[in-house]
């Protein structure tokens, strides 16, 4: 509405000017070139050793958007306008940093802007008719203008979002909150992060991936040659390692051109995803159908061959829920295994949110060859158990990678198994006698001996390994009847049946404690069970993760349609010799206890120093809150802690007694156990 603006292509301009900050600019004669961005506004450049850059002129904006309106076509496209962040005292709407394609591509209206910064837009000297926070009304501004303009590049004024981040996402919420800004904008989106993730938590919002679908696989290996690759990740001259970091005594800079170091530096990063990205696909039978798996190549540039996501066993949803798996039905047709099945429901560690899906009990392989000649040249194969206490964790690889174990030759299993409630719920019935998780880890195992042969591993030399609560897994395996013969060695890495948190002896009252937190307060088995299987997976986990996380791993004799995995207490079958008589390694790490630490507060620290009993191992045969009971706390105190306080200044004390009680207690243990029957390999 000001004059003509000629953009250098088609539906793109730059640096529609409105000068004169906070006042509105005249209007101009001719045609303005809108092809450049306009200056910055004044301010330290973060990126350059904070040399000063940028004018006061600054106040510009600056449109994207796919077409424009003519005499037969108007358009009201929705209109996002981007405040930037940089703590008010740095930033632009400079497409550099803010670029429009992915967004612009929505089929929206872009618009970025500039606003003043640092003590030119927030300069408060109310005595000299200077009352501050000039460089929000500048913004006001701004969205004057758009409602004044926008419809002439196709935007509908009355569809306007505003949207920032970090600084920008303040300028946003302040915006909300003053009646100068009131009407000149419908949606907005304040992209402060945490404390979005907070408020969503608290208004009961489920948190998910926005991101589409990532392809980790071009799907063609020739796209891109080997030979290609290095043509544009050159290696610099070895001279390159010492003169970033030296200089020689004759006063001369031996610096060389710091491109070719960082590329340098980070050359095995880029081959690693260059690796990634250049596979094929590769199709296999098995006994359940024909699987399509990707040929893929390490970091370090060894081949393999990957197949994820492979179901099996049925999914236990429905009349399944809590119950032992069921073998998988065979499929027709082929199978893609490209992605990684759904991880069991549970709480997210890092967003304590929500996540998983009941239909999660898949497994994947990754083989160094496929089709051997014969069965000499099938390899050994490992199957991994993944830990989290028993109610979270999941196969992923982006924690579990076979990048490392399959470049020594041998074959990876790594797989899902159901968690908490889900996995441990015990009501000591026929249907639900407990264990459905390590019943799920059986049929994996059997999984293996019947299909691992066509991924060109060896059925008859199989190793299980887990960690923390796979390495108790994994010694349960050897105690259990239901296991024999489905492995052939065992790992145990800081976890064994006999540590604190690997069982429970309260299991059926904590499965009726469930029901009743979720609004069922039958005592009947079969009536909470019907109840259960009707709650939403999602109230399930939200509601009981922390009451019901371990269960008890003893299940009473009672012949179900999955079978008995356990029959008596763990020590009781390890004393009588009752396990599997094969090679075995178990073992801690130093300093296991740091767990404990993450959320330790003040007041959980002086509550300990006064009453320690929470220092004594479950296990331990005494009743809490007896003189007996307080002594043995003392002394567990005194040994670790002696004189000094349990406090933030003895967290290292503190760490060494989770250490001893949780991990370490437990491993021994298991080892004197093993010693005292003259059993130990």
């Amino acid at each position: 509405s000001n004059s003509g603006i000629s953009g250098e292509t088609p539906g793109y301009f730059k640096s529609s000017l409105w000068r004169n900050p906070p006042q509105p600019p005249e209007p101009w004669q001719g045609i303005r070139d809108a092809l450049e961005e306009g200056s910055d506004c004044p301010q330290l450049d973060v990126l350059q050793n904070n040399e000063y850059k940028g004018n006061e002129d600054s106040l510009f904006l600056n449109i994207y958007t796919l077409q424009l309106p003519d005499n037969e076509n108007e358009l009201k496209k929705a209109v996002m306008l981007w405040i930037h962040g940089g703590g008010f005292g740095f930033g632009s709407g400079s497409r550099d940093l803010h670029g429009a394609d992915y967004l612009v591509e929505q089929d929206i209206v872009l618009v970025t802007i500039n606003y003043r910064l640092g003590a030119f837009g927030f300069l408060s000297l109310p005595e000299a008719g200077v009352p501050g926070n000039n460089g929000l009304k500048d913004q006001v501004m701004a969205l004057r203008w758009v409602r004044q303009n926008i419809s002439k590049f196709g935007g509908d004024p009355n569809n306007v979002t505003i949207s920032g981040t970090s600084a920008g996402a303040g300028c946003v919420i302040y915006h909300m909150l003053s009646p100068m800004s009131k009407g000149l904008f419908h949606r907005a989106i304040a992209q402060t992060r945490n404390k979005t993730f907070k408020l969503g938590e608290f208004l009961g919002c489920l948190y998910g991936s926005l991101t589409d679908e990532y392809r980790h696989d071009l799907n063609q290996k020739n796209l891109l040659e080997n030979d290609l690759v290095s043509r544009f990740f050159s290696q610099p001259m070895e001279g390159a390692k010492d003169s970033s970091s030296r200089q020689q005594n004759n006063g001369l800079s031996t610096q060389t051109n710091e491109i070719s170091i960082l590329m340098w530096i980070f050359s095995q990063t880029i081959s690693g995803f260059i690796n990634q990205r250049m596979s094929s696909t590769v199709t296999i039978n098995i006994a359940q159908g024909a699987l399509r798996g990707k040929e893929e190549t390490t970091k370090a540039g060894f081949k393999y061959y990957s197949f994820k996501g492979i179901p099996y066993a049925k999914p236990p949803i429905g009349s399944l829920r809590f119950k032992a798996p069921q073998p998988l039905e065979s499929w027709s047709g082929v199978r893609d295994a490209f992605e990684e099945g759904h991880p069991c429901p549970q709480v997210d560690e890092i967003f304590r949110l929500y996540k998983g899906n009941e239909d999660c009990l898949f497994l994947n392989v990754f083989t160094p060859q496929l089709n051997p000649v014969s069965n000499n040249s099938l390899k050994p194969v490992m199957v991994w158990f993944h830990g989290g206490g028993f109610n979270k964790g999941s196969s992923s690889s982006e924690i579990y990678g076979p990048d490392f174990l399959v470049a020594e030759d041998v074959v990876i299993v790594s797989f899902n198994y159901r968690l908490g409630p889900f996995g441990f719920l015990c009501l000591d019935t026929e249907d639900v006698p407990g264990n459905a998780g390590l019943k799920d880890q059986v049929l994996a195992l059997r999984w293996v001996q019947q299909n691992i042969e066509q991924f060109g591993g060896d059925p008859g030399k199989v190793t299980i390994f887990g960690e923390s609560a796979g390495g108790a897994s994994v010694h349960y395996h050897m105690l259990s009847p239901m296991s024999k013969g489905l492995f052939h060695q065992a790992i145990s890495q800081s976890g064994t049946a006999l540590n604190p948190w690997a069982f429970s002896a309260t299991a059926k009252e904590r499965s009726f404690r469930l029901g009743k937190v979720l609004g069922c307060t039958t005592n009947n088995a079969n009536e909470l069970l019907k109840f259960l299987e009707k709650v939403s997976a999602q109230d399930i986990v939200n509601k009981v993760v922390e009451s019901v996380s371990v269960e008890d791993v003893r299940e009473k004799k009672v012949k179900g349609p999955g079978g008995t995995f356990l029959e008596a207490h763990p020590r009781d079958i390890m004393q009588a010799g009752k396990f599997q008589h094969i090679p075995y390694m178990l073992g801690v790490n130093s300093q296991e206890g740091l767990v404990a630490l993450q959320g330790l507060k003040k007041e959980k620290l002086a509550i300990t120093d006064k009453d320690p009993q929470h220092f004594i191992p479950a296990d331990v045969p005494v009743q809490l809150e007896t003189d007996l009971a307080r002594n043995i706390a003392k002394r567990i105190k005194d040994l670790y802690f002696g004189k000094q306080l349990v406090s933030e200044n003895t967290l290292k004390e503190y760490a060494n007694v989770i250490s001893d009680t949780w991990f370490t207690y437990g491993v021994f243990k298991a080892l004197s156990i093993f010693y005292n029957t003259n059993i130990l390999l």
